[in-house]
């Protein structure tokens, strides 16, 4: 058992550490540097799966508010009906697109989204939140307030790097079964969907996030661009490296990957380059394409793909 001595100093230890935590600062969504991967069992050619990137690319002015510009980068791929799931070696569509402005409220704890389809400043995400708190009408989940309204089940935290972030556990009522699988995190978003308008709508699933400060989820070891670290064939991928990029054409590829093919392919899905290349050491690959934004894809010997966006000047 433990003494009245002990059972006071862990009271202490707890109400600090709880009073720390509380006291950390706000982490917000719009660092330049962010990158979030998911993937979903959907896609636009049916029947279809996708890998996809969300990134920050540069600023824009909208009425009064300054909002960071949110892209998605998205490769679909097939899924044979004959089973074996998700072709990573079939590509149907590749895109990259402007999908809103972010703005964060750092005061609020607040994340808020120009949606350029509604055109209206729209609440994304409140991380201002308590224990047994109800989640507010947002973009997220402005179709289901009332009879099932999502509760603050409990809150934790993890790190990426030193940056200390809080993660909120959404339960709802006795309707639905959706319990601790759905949460927010501070400075990442939802695990079901970045930017979807439900969270009942939750065919993504997040793979990782990175930015300058680390990788999330802990484990892994790289988070690249349109790249499936966790994907549904658990692919792995080493460390492997593009230099430079953007390019003006003659490109370094460096890899401890056994990969042996490179495909280069315009957004509109068009091959523009394809070529053998040497597992595990420098291969040179020269772009004569004009200038613009471009999908490489990688193929290891068994088949598995790795894709990232190279950008011609």
């Amino acid at each position: 058992m433990l003494d009245k001595l002990t059972k006071l100093l862990l009271l202490v230890f707890f109400i600090s550490f709880a009073t720390d935590f509380k006291a950390q600062p706000y982490i917000g969504m719009t660092d330049s540097t962010n990158q979030w991967n998911y993937r979903t069992n959907q896609g636009p050619c049916f029947p279809s799966c996708q890998s996809s990137t969300y990134y920050i690319d540069g600023d824009t002015l909208i009425g009064s508010f300054s909002y960071k510009k949110l892209y998605k980068s998205e490769v679909n791929y097939h899924i044979s009906l004959m089973g074996g799931g998700c072709k990573r070696d079939s590509i149907c569509s590749i895109r990259v697109y402007f999908v809103a402005g972010l703005r964060d409220d750092i005061v609020n704890r607040k994340v808020y989204f120009y949606d350029p389809q509604i055109q209206v400043d729209t609440l994304l995400y409140d991380f201002d939140l308590a224990l047994g708190d109800t989640l507010a009408p947002t973009y997220y989940n402005r179709f289901y307030q009332g009879s099932n309204d999502f509760i603050v089940d409990s809150i934790g935290f993890d790190t990426i790097g030193s940056s200390i972030h809080r993660i909120f556990y959404i339960g709802i009522d006795s309707t639905f079964a959706i319990r601790r699988t759905h949460n927010l995190i501070e400075g990442i978003g939802g695990n079901w969907g970045l930017t979807y308008n439900s969270i009942y709508v939750n065919n993504d699933t997040l793979d990782c996030f990175t930015n300058s400060s680390g990788i999330y989820p802990k484990g892994i070891s790289s988070c690249n661009f349109i790249s499936s670290t966790k994907s549904q064939d658990n692919l792995a991928f080493e460390d492997w490296r593009l230099y430079p990029n953007p390019t003006d054409g003659r490109i370094e590829l460096t890899s401890k990957q056994n990969f042996i093919r490179a495909r280069l392919y315009s957004l509109g899905g068009k091959l523009v380059l394809e070529q053998s290349i040497k597992p595990n050491q420098t291969n040179i690959l020269q772009v004569e394409s004009k200038a613009g934004i471009y999908i490489l894809q990688l193929q290891t010997a068994d088949g598995k793909i790795e894709s990232t966006k190279v950008i011609k000047k």
